[in-house]
Order: structure tokens, then sequence, then C-alpha cells
């Protein structure tokens, strides 16, 4: 005896969600269950993904003043010797 599946969660959307907005091809489509992406390039056989695109500020009161860090940034830049250089120009 199998056992059942349980239910999936209910989903839901940021209410100032408007529309999926494909990176591909620029059209714009319904907010709606779209995991594969745009339907539209899907179907020309070049998949593409979506851009959620808001009304205003999706998240409120943005920017966010006085919010804490993990000190993030200023991340240094070191030249690649050259025999890497030369192998990382042929991988592409």
């Amino acid at each position: 005896m199998s056992t059942p599946m349980p239910h999936a969660p209910q989903v839901t959307t940021n209410e100032r969600l408007v529309a999926l907005d494909c990176l591909g091809c620029g059209r714009s489509h319904p907010v709606g269950d779209l995991t594969a992406g745009c339907p539209d390039c899907l179907v020309r056989g070049t998949p593409a993904n979506l851009r959620c695109r808001y009304d205003g500020d999706p998240f409120g009161q943005l920017p966010l003043r006085g919010a804490r860090t993990l000190g993030e940034g200023g991340t240094p830049l070191f030249p690649l010797p050259a025999e890497l250089a030369r192998t990382a120009s042929r991988c592409g």
C-alpha cells in the first residue's frame, strides 16, 4: 500500500509583482507558473529566463538605512600568471 503524497504548500506572490519579462525576446508575460522560462523562446528552441517586474518598490521601504553588513565588498584583484592566462584564453 502506497503512502499518499502530501499536498503542496499554498504558493503566494508579492502583491506588487505585475509581470514576468523575458530576458531573451523582451516579451512580457502575466504572472504565473512559468518555471521553464519564456514560453515563446522555449518554442523557438532558445530557452530564456524571466525577470520579475514590480509596481514600485517590491520590498516596501528601500533603501534600508542602518542595515547590518558582513563587511562585504573590496575584494582584491590579482594579476593572473602568464601561463594560466594562456590556458584560460584557450578555454573560451
